[in-house]
C-alpha cells in the first residue's frame, strides 16, 4: 500500500502488508478463506448448493450456520447445540451474541415456536420508503398495478430523478418477502433511463399497494409430513417494448413462498409455447438446485417433485418430440426440461 500522509520518506516506496485490512479490496476474500478453512476444521461441511451454508453433522444432531459477511445465523434442533455452536465460534473469533433472530438486512422475522410458524415481513423498511417518497399518507389499492397496463419507451424522455431511486427502493422490497409485486416492478424497470411522467404515475398504485399490504409477509408452516415442495412456472409472451417474453417462476416450500423469479428471455420466442417452454427449463434447473440445497441440509427429498405449468403444449413436448415441425427452431439448450422429466418422472 501506499505510504501514509505524514509517514512518507519521499522514496516512492510502497509498504508490505503482513496481514490484510479491513475495508482493503481483498480483506473480503481473506476473511472468507480463514473462517471456512476454521469451520471445517470443526467438522462442518459446506453446502455444495450455497457455499454461505455450513452443516455440522454429530450425535445424530444437524448444526446449520448461515453466514453473511461477518454476520452469523446459528440453527439446531436444541437449545444445547445452539450454545455448543457458540462457544465453538467464541473460542475462534471475537464475537457477539444478539439472542434470537428477529431481523436481518431488512427482514423481520416472527417465530412461533408453538403453531409452528415462521413468517418474513418488511413492514418496517415499507414504512422506511413510503416516508421517504412522500406516499405515507396516500390511499391504499387492491393491486399493485392496474389492469392492461402497458407502457412503451417515449420517444422524447421526460427524466424524473425519484425514478430510478424508487424503482431500486421497491426492488428490494420485491426480492426480499414480496413476490405479489415483482411483475410490477419488473415491468417499471425497464424503463429506469427512458421515462416520462406517465412512467412515474404508473409507480404510485406499487406504493399503494404496499401501503394497504405493508405487514403481509411470507408465512412458512410445519408439516409433519414432509416439506410438501412445489415449483409453478408461467410466461408472459411478448413484451410491447422489444418482443421478448418474461418467465416467471415460483417455489412453494409449507405453504409459503420460497423463491421466485421474474426474468426476460434472452430471445424472441415466436409461440406462446416456446415462451412457456423456456420458462419450464428456468423452473426446472432452479428446482435442481432447491432440492440439492434441501438434501444438503439433510432432507430426505422425493424424486418425483411437481413442476406446475398451465400449457397442455408446453407439457406435451418436454415429454416427446411430437411437434417438431413447429418447434425445431427452439434453441437446443432449452431441451433441458426433456431430459430432466425422463429422468426424474
Amino acid at each position: 500500500m501506499s505510504q501514509l500522509p505524514g509517514f512518507d520518506d519521499g522514496s516512492g516506496q510502497v509498504l508490505r502488508l503482513n496481514l490484510n485490512l479491513y475495508g482493503l479490496k481483498h480483506g473480503g476474500c481473506c476473511w472468507n478463506e480463514k473462517f471456512t478453512k476454521e469451520l471445517l476444521n470443526l467438522g462442518y461441511h459446506q453446502s455444495a448448493a450455497d457455499e454461505c451454508v455450513f452443516i455440522q453433522i454429530s450425535n445424530d444432531h444437524i448444526n446449520i450456520l448461515v453466514v453473511y459477511v461477518d454476520d452469523l445465523g446459528v440453527i439446531a434442533d436444541t437449545e444445547q447445540e445452539i450454545a455448543k455452536m457458540k462457544a465453538e465460534l467464541t473460542d475462534l473469533f471475537q464475537m457477539t451474541d444478539l439472542g434470537p433472530l428477529t431481523k436481518i438486512l431488512g427482514l423481520k422475522i416472527d417465530c412461533d415456536c408453538e403453531n409452528g410458524t415462521l413468517k418474513l415481513s418488511q413492514g418496517l423498511y415499507i414504512n422506511l420508503i413510503l416516508d421517504c417518497f412522500g406516499m405515507m399518507e396516500c390511499h391504499p389499492v387492491m393491486t399493485p398495478m392496474a389492469q392492461n397496463v402497458k407502457l412503451q419507451s417515449p420517444e422524447e424522455p421526460e427524466l424524473h430523478d425519484e425514478y430510478p431511486k424508487a424503482i431500486g427502493s421497491l426492488m428490494y422490497a420485491a426480492l426480499g418477502t414480496r413476490p405479489d409485486i415483482a411483475f410490477a416492478v419488473h415491468h417499471l424497470s425497464q424503463f429506469m433511463t427512458n421515462h416520462t411522467k406517465t412512467h412515474y404515475t404508473a409507480l404510485q398504485p406499487v406504493f399503494r399497494y404496499l401501503k394497504g399490504t405493508k405487514n403481509t409477509g411470507i408465512i412458512f408452516k410445519r408439516n409433519p409430513t414432509g416439506l410438501d415442495l412445489n415449483m409453478y412456472v408461467n410466461a408472459d409472451f411478448a413484451n410491447l417494448k422489444d418482443g421478448k417474453s418474461v418467465s416467471g417462476y415460483a417455489s412453494n416450500i409449507g405453504g409459503g413462498c420460497a423463491t421466485w423469479s421474474l426474468k426476460k428471455q434472452p430471445i424472441v420466442a415466436l409461440l406462446t409455447t416456446e415462451a412457456e417452454y423456456i420458462t419450464l427449463t428456468h423452473g426446472a434447473k432452479q428446482l435442481m438446485w432447491l432440492c440439492q440445497l434441501l438434501i444438503d441440509l439433510g432432507f430426505d427429498m422425493s424424486p418425483r417433485i411437481p413442476l406446475r405449468c398451465d400449457n397442455l403444449t408446453a407439457i406435451t413436448i418436454s415429454k416427446d418430440n411430437s411437434y417438431h415441425a413447429r418447434t425445431k427452431h427452439i434453441n437446443i439448450r432449452y431441451y433441458y426440461i426433456r431430459e430432466w422429466i425422463t429422468t426424474h418422472c
